[in-house]
This record gives C-alpha cells, structure tokens and sequence, in this order.
C-alpha cells in the first residue's frame, strides 16, 4: 500500500524540479521493475567484465585457465568437476610426475599436470622439501630421491600411492615402488634394497581406480560412470542429449556434484541439485515432496541414477526429479536377478 504513495512523492517531486510527468512516468516504471532484482550497475559491470575474460581465456587456453581455476580452488564446483569439463574439452589430464608436477596444477595447450596439492595427507613441509631439493636438479631415480630428500615415511607413501614415480620407474610395478620407499624409511636406510617377486606384478585396473580415489577423492584414469554403464544400454540417456527431450520424462545417470537447498513461497524445503555424467554437467531440482523422500540419499552417496522430467525456461533445461536412486546400490540388486 505504500508503492502508490512512493510513486506519487516521485512523480510530483520530478515535476517540481523541471522534469516531465512523461520522463517522471518512464522512469518510475523502470524503477519499479528494476525492483524484482536490483544490482548496482559498478558490480554489474565488474562481473560481466570478468564473465568474458573468463570465456575468453577457457575458449583460448582452456588447459591453462581450468588449472588457474583449480589451483585457485575457487569456483562454485569441486577441482573433480573442472577436471571432468576439461576432459570434454579435449584435455588429457596427467598424473602427478616427481619431476614435472609442481605445487599447483599446471596447464599447456592440451594438458593439465596435476600438482602436488591435489594428494591426499601430503604435507606441505613435504612439497617445500620436494621444490627446493630439486632446484639443483631433476631426481634421476627412485633412489635419488630418496637419497636427496628429507621428508616423513607418511608423504612418501602418499607419493607412492599417487603414482608420482610411475614415470621416474618405469620398469618396477608400482608395488615393487612402493616396496622400496616402504623398507627405505622403516629400516631408515637411504639405500634401495632388493626387490621381492611376490610384488612384481601390475596393478589391477580395480586397484589403480582405488588408489586414485584414496589419492585425489576421485578417479583420474576413468570417469567413475564408465564401468557402469554397459549394464544399463540405451535406457541411460546422456546428458548432452537432455534438449532433445523436453516435456518427456527421462533417466539419467549422475555423479553428484553440487546442492543447494531452499524453500518454496509457502516455506517448504525444496533443492537445486548438479550432476554430471561423461558429456556434460546437468541441473536438476527436487520439489518439496521428492525432497522429502530422496535429499538424505546426497548426504552419503555419489553416483546416482535418477529419473525426470525435462524442462526449459528462459533457454535452460532443466531435469525436474521424481526419483533418485544409489547407482551400486541398484547394480547390487540387478546382480541378486
């Protein structure tokens, strides 16, 4: 009741001050919709001045500006998501090298060198000691690393696990590794001592995909959908593909990436929920009632299979959830059939 007032103040004080009742009219009126959503135009202007850096420079260089984006560890997604856009972007994503990596992430052309902060209980005592030790030079060898370094048991496992010697060793298998890092520290010699045959043998893909995911949180050498999709054929539809199917109800494959909860107008707990599969990243919501039997299920999973309806407003596609579903969960109970 207040709005008639306000404008009938504005107008009339226009008018006093020289101006038209029609430019006083025009300009309440953009006033008053600017009012759905207002946002002062020096901040408009600072964000859409860094929206098209950033597109400029993911369009030109996307290896060296998703690796900034990572390293920065900003952004609304996690460093898994960006790695998975780079990969449909072309960009082969490289394990942590001993030699090559550094601290950050490092990005060229179509490459992006995973740095030493992505690995899981490595200290950064452990990365300073890496750095400066090798200033003087490149390790040549496993036991010149361990031979020039002065770092704890704990971080060289967890540059063992991580695979960071894979490359600097090529004929050991990555046990036979991480047999010598384990007798070098626990028998606190800076020597390499005899391999054992029982640990020559290779990695299983099952056993790289683990340690990955105990090094980084996630898997580099596959996108975690790929062992699982065979098992469902065409009844998976891709996310790329979501347009084609507007106002039809579909199902799709996810892994979780990001939520975020709110409410309706009548202050029921509703959600916008992120997924992605091997094509592309998808947006869902979760009304109040699916909401209500399915928002625990992100608490403690990652990789769902959810079914939907696709919906476009305002040029976005949108998938609105009526079930969500743990994919092992489900592989288990097909594997009981």
């Amino acid at each position: 009741h207040l709005v008639p007032q306000w404008r009938k103040k504005f107008i009339d004080g226009s008018r006093q001050r020289g101006y038209s009742q029609s430019l006083a009219q025009t300009l309440w009126q953009m006033i008053q919709s600017f009012s759905g959503y207002s946002f002062c135009k020096p901040h408009s202007a600072s964000y859409a001045m860094l929206s098209f850096t950033s597109a400029y420079l993911k369009s030109h260089f996307p290896a060296e500006f998703m690796a900034a984006v990572i390293s920065n560890q900003g952004g609304y997604y996690s460093a898994y998501a960006y790695l998975s856009d780079a990969r449909r972007f072309g960009i082969n994503i490289l394990p942590p090298h001993i030699n090559l990596s550094e601290r950050a992430y490092k990005g060229k052309k179509d490459k992006i060198r995973i740095g030493f902060m992505s690995i899981n209980r490595l200290q950064d005592k452990a990365v300073d000691n890496i750095l400066e030790t090798r200033k003087s030079g490149h390790f040549k060898s496993l036991d010149d690393f361990i031979f020039r370094t002065d770092i704890e048991f704990a971080d060289a496992m967890a540059l063992t696990k991580a695979g960071c010697f894979t490359e600097l060793e090529p004929r050991l298998s990555h046990k036979e590794i991480a047999f010598k890092v384990a007798c070098s520290w626990l028998n606190d010699e800076k020597t390499a001592p005899a391999s054992s045959s029982s640990v020559n043998t290779p990695l299983s893909n099952e056993e790289k995909r683990q340690l990955e995911i105990e090094s980084f949180g996630f898997p580099i050498s596959e996108h975690p959908l790929d062992r699982y999709m065979p098992i469902f054929g065409h009844r998976i539809k891709k996310a790329k593909n979501i347009p084609l199917y507007e106002g039809k109800i579909i199902t799709l494959a996810g892994v979780y990436i990001t939520r975020k909860i709110t409410s309706t107008k009548k202050e029921e707990p509703m959600e916008f929920v992120t997924f992605e599969d091997e094509t592309d990243i998808y947006e869902c919501v979760m009304f109040p009632k699916v909401f209500n039997e399915f928002s625990d299920l992100l608490n403690w999973e990652k990789l769902f299979v959810l079914r939907g309806e696709v919906k476009k407003s305002f040029g976005i596609y949108t998938v609105i959830i009526e079930k969500l579903t743990s994919l092992q969960q489900m592989i288990e109970k097909l594997k009981k059939f």
